[in-house]
């Protein structure tokens, strides 16, 4: 099978498990990808997409890939991360309460409803780069039928629980303390299942086995993550939202399966 992936800096575990050989041996894997919010400045013309910014074009040239793919010739396309993650909804709960759930900690928080919060995260899902990249793919008449997979941004790392203050983990800490992460986790399940249904996207969700305590990706997954922009490079020691090789064989094996 020939698989381009689409993709931000989480998509570095990704490419570090292809460069290994061994989950993607029979398979050809492309990858067109960007650090930051994900794959912008690109133009589609017929079945191919072009790097069109000098910043795309720049990134993808120092990593050694083309800047100009024929998506006529791929059997499948992968869209990882770029901006879905379950951040948007623990933002929302960082502000506010459910009110149909049984809340463990501070209750002088302004309420909403379930249904509400539900809404507030699909329509921060419809305005990621991942949302917009998926739409116009499906336009390219070569992929009107076949797959375009989804693969979100991993939980943070499990670490954060015993780190000091992590601004970037401090709402998944509190939803931990007050006994909310499985109700969050579920509604964010639920919420990214409907959405990658919404634009024709075929969903992996994070592995089972590298989920911690319902919504924290486990150490043994989250140590030694690499740099998308050189992989010979790990992440800052105090990094908590990038996942390693071993999740990245996992995450590869999702897509060629």
């Amino acid at each position: 099978m020939r698989v381009l992936v689409f993709g931000n800096s989480h998509a570095a575990c990704l490419m570090e498990a292809w460069r290994e050989g061994e989950i993607a041996a029979g398979h050809e894997v492309e990858f067109f990808v960007r650090s930051g919010s994900g794959v912008t400045g690109y133009a589609l013309t017929g079945s191919r997409i072009v790097a069109e910014t000098e910043a795309l074009a720049g990134f993808l040239a120092k990593l050694g890939l083309p800047a100009e793919q024929d998506l006529a010739g791929f059997d499948a396309l992968a869209v990882v991360a770029s901006e879905v993650s379950m951040f948007p909804l623990v933002q929302v709960l960082n502000v506010y309460r459910v009110l149909e759930w049984r809340q463990g900690g501070q209750t002088d928080r302004p309420a909403l409803t379930e249904a509400v919060l539900r809404m507030a995260f699909a329509e921060a899902l419809m305005d990621t780069s991942a949302s917009r990249l998926v739409a116009d793919l499906r336009k390219v008449p070569a992929f009107s039928d076949r797959p375009i997979h989804l693969l979100p941004q991993p939980f943070p790392s499990e670490r954060l629980m015993t780190m000091g203050r992590i601004p970037a983990g401090a709402g998944f800490r509190r939803l931990l303390r007050e006994g909310m992460a499985a109700r969050a986790a579920a509604v964010y399940a639920e919420e990214l299942a409907r959405f990658a249904a919404r634009i024709g996207a075929v969903l992996h969700p994070q592995p089972a086995e590298t989920v911690a305590q319902h919504c924290l990706t486990a150490e043994g997954y989250s140590t030694r993550a690499r740099r998308l922009f050189d992989l010979g490079k790990l992440q800052p020691q105090g990094d908590i939202l990038h996942a390693n090789l071993a999740y990245g064989r996992l995450a590869l094996a999702q897509i060629l399966r």
